[in-house]
């Protein structure tokens, strides 16, 4: 092998190297779609690159939860629970970061998001059409 074949070979695997983690990053923070019995849901948003990628899918659920601080700082690890008008459990399930979307069907709910021990409720209405936002904050 001559000098020059040499000097390509070496600046193609320093290449690929660095495409690699990029690749690898991209491909972990593409938000995912879960299954809560019959409820589609997805969570995260911790990182600039999670709330782009859930922004991406936002318009497939009717139902967006902002998770944070009164400061507004952001949580995750929180535990959130949604039960219907009649208080039977609809969904059960830990968020990844401050944003959680559900597709929930048309009625009355009640949402209840707990983090370090401290529950909040919320009571929330599922239109047929478009999103319902619903705020949850915690005393920092």
């Amino acid at each position: 092998m001559n000098r020059r074949t040499f000097a390509i070979a070496i600046a193609s695997g320093i290449a690929l190297l660095m495409i690699g983690p990029k690749r690898q990053a991209t491909a972990a923070s593409q938000a995912q779609v879960r299954q809560a019995g019959d409820i589609p849901y997805a969570t995260g948003g911790v990182s600039e690159e999670g709330r782009e990628s859930l922004k991406a899918i936002a318009q497939e659920f009717n139902v967006k939860l902002v998770l944070a601080t009164r400061s507004g700082a952001y949580l995750s690890d929180v535990g959130v629970k949604v039960n219907d008008e009649h208080g039977h459990p609809v969904l059960a399930a830990k968020s990844d970061g401050p944003w959680f979307f559900a597709k929930l069907p048309s009625g009355h709910y009640t949402i209840e998001a707990s983090s370090n021990g401290t529950v909040v409720k919320k009571a929330v209405n599922v239109g047929a059409r478009g999103q319902s936002e619903v705020d949850f904050r915690w005393d920092d």
